[in-house]
């Protein structure tokens, strides 16, 4: 379904745009200069954008724009992600088209299908002379131009149009993230370090816990030992499951975070329990939940919290026996701090063990 809405979308794209902008002319310079990124919009202003008349849909734009020859091959062949002949079907049918409007859409298709098949080398090169033909797809024309240049080792390039995607566009924060990597592989932490963190604290959404993680490495790597281990520790506590929380419990790891941050705090541990406990990881989560109630430091709100959430991780394992306990101290925790809805929960849960166990009595008592 994925890969369908993909092949409709850039369809459609190359039913609706039309050649009027000059071509990206990159910068001659050998070494790695950063260029300020976009601050345009897709849409050069407001009232643009408000003068402009609705289209309404009609059954054309779903129709596949090759209709029939050598471009119709290659579009069924993209289809069934075949790109060595949709390639083929496709430069067949530039020597056979008469259309130079056909012939612009079909040089874009052979650009996607040259980074498809990996040739980022011919990509770049095939989708930087696009940029031009379809204004309307300048920013996602950009992205993938500096995708296709920094996969084929030419950084420089890459740097350039990841810049012009303009900041509205969908592959905006692919482009800020892009020219995070071209600067780790440059082997500038400060700058890497700056990037990463202007990002973050930018509010972006997209790939949160890379940016972290990389932004960690670049304050190692400048010698910011304790802001390292504590960006990694905030990450792994975070995000226990994920590949970079893991990565990052790692290198706390490895660079002795334990001795340098001290354990876990009371916040840490009722976080990265709450994280263990939505993945049903419930040997974890009820260790982190009863190590934050043996702290001593839980305020009655997070007593009450931790206390239901072990209960109910130890409940999870079938442990009922165990349970009960734990789920005894909630009732009160709760009680104590007025949170009516955890207390009636750990009430249920409460009867519900006790049924498990045949205290039929008991449970009736906790249900009541």
């Amino acid at each position: 379904m994925a890969r369908c809405s993909i092949v409709f979308g850039l369809s459609l794209f190359l039913v609706m745009c039309s050649p009027n902008q000059s071509a990206h002319k990159p910068s001659n310079e050998q070494t790695l200069q950063v260029p300020k990124t976009a601050t345009v919009t897709d849409r050069e202003s407001a009232s643009e954008l408000a003068a402009m008349e609705a289209v309404g849909l009609s059954p054309s734009m779903v129709e596949p724009y090759f209709k029939s020859g050598s471009a119709k091959k290659g579009y069924e062949a993209y289809v069934d992600d075949d790109w060595n002949g949709a390639l083929s079907y496709f430069n067949q049918a530039l020597n056979e088209s008469d259309s130079d409007d056909e012939k612009k859409r079909l040089k874009l298709m052979v650009a996607v299908c040259h980074a498809n098949k990996g040739e980022f080398q011919a990509a770049s090169q095939k989708y930087e002379k696009s940029i031009a033909d379809f204004p309307l797809l300048s920013s996602w024309l950009h992205y993938q131009t500096a995708r296709a240049y920094s996969l084929s080792g030419q950084s420089q390039k890459a740097l350039e149009h990841a810049a012009q995607v303009a900041v509205d566009a969908s592959r905006s924060q692919d482009a800020i993230l892009l020219i995070g990597d071209e600067l780790r592989k440059a082997n500038r932490p400060q700058q890497t370090y700056d990037h990463y963190k202007n990002y973050l604290d930018s509010n972006h959404k997209l790939r949160r816990q890379e940016a972290t993680y990389y932004l960690a490495e670049s304050a190692f790597a400048l010698k910011k030992r304790n802001v390292a281990l504590t960006l990694w520790r905030k990450l792994f506590v975070e995000n226990p499951e994920s590949r970079w929380g893991q990565s990052a419990a790692t290198m706390h790891e490895e660079h002795q975070g334990w001795t340098a941050l001290g354990p876990l705090t009371k916040k840490d541990l009722l976080t990265r329990g709450q994280s263990y406990f939505s993945a049903m990881r419930n040997e974890e989560s009820e260790a982190d939940f009863s190590a934050a109630r043996q702290t001593g430091q839980l305020t009655l709100e997070e007593t009450c919290v931790a206390a239901y959430h072990q209960g109910t991780s130890v409940f999870r394992q079938r442990n009922r026996t165990k349970a009960v306990p734990v789920y005894k101290d909630a009732l009160v925790a709760c009680e104590n701090a007025k949170n009516d809805d955890l207390y009636v929960k750990t009430a249920y849960q409460l009867g519900r063990s006790y049924g498990k166990l045949e205290k039929d009595t008991d449970a009736i008592a906790s249900y009541s």
